[in-house]
């Protein structure tokens, strides 16, 4: 008897984050589950309080995209430069930690598991933390590539960005840049193809992971 006809479910071998129960349905997901938990460090290891090298985010909103950026987003209120109450940091001790870990948030891997393991609303500093990645492992072809990728998408965010208004009675007028990261999509797929190689995923995970949720991530529906 099923809950929902289409509803389908797959057991888990094994507990993969404390008081969390992923929402996968097929054996793809399980494989990429056991390969990316094989990585005993997380990305969290390379938080620290304060430094230059450091990522902007929302830590809510963007449906079927998360921003993260190296640059810090234009928002005006009431025509003076401020920053949105939603805006949170992450900072790194060096540039090339900072450009790995916005390669892995800014993959279709990192928005999989995101979807696998929160709410998939909010993002919470555990759930950036908790990432299976050892940023020091990483091969340097590897490295390289990742980090020119994510100078070109970021070039691609500037290039695509639209400034919008809106007013709030509560606070008055408000200028924000909105991004497209669906326009950069041929971009991010070259950084999943990255993470792959470093992950070991076969051709069929990869793929898997590309083109998960991408009528809706597309806009095709």
């Amino acid at each position: 008897m099923n809950l929902f006809k289409t509803t389908s479910y797959c057991k888990m071998p094994k507990r993969i984050r404390n008081c969390i129960l992923p929402k996968i349905s097929n054996e793809v997901e399980i494989a990429i589950i056991e390969k990316l938990w094989g990585d005993n460090r997380r990305i969290g290891n390379y938080f620290r309080k304060r430094s230059k090298h450091l990522i902007y985010y929302r830590i809510g909103g963007g449906r079927y995209w998360k921003i993260f950026t190296t640059f810090q987003p234009t928002f005006r209120l009431n025509s003076v430069d401020s920053a949105s109450s939603r805006e949170n940091h992450l900072y790194f001790e060096r540039e090339r930690h900072r450009d790995l870990a916005l390669a892995v948030y800014s993959s279709t891997l990192f928005y999989w598991y995101f979807l696998l393991t929160t709410n998939g609303r909010d993002l919470n500093p555990s759930d950036l933390a908790e990432f299976p990645v050892d940023l020091e492992d990483i091969s340097p072809i590897i490295r390289n590539c990742s980090c020119d990728l994510v100078d070109m998408l970021m070039e691609n965010y500037k290039l695509n960005k639209v400034l919008k208004e809106k007013f709030s009675k509560l606070t008055g007028s408000i200028e924000y840049e909105e991004f497209y990261p669906r326009k950069a999509k041929s971009i991010i797929d070259k950084i999943d193809d990255a993470l792959a190689q470093h992950y070991g995923f076969t051709n069929k995970e990869k793929d898997f992971l590309i083109n998960y949720d991408y009528k809706y991530r597309m806009g095709l529906i």
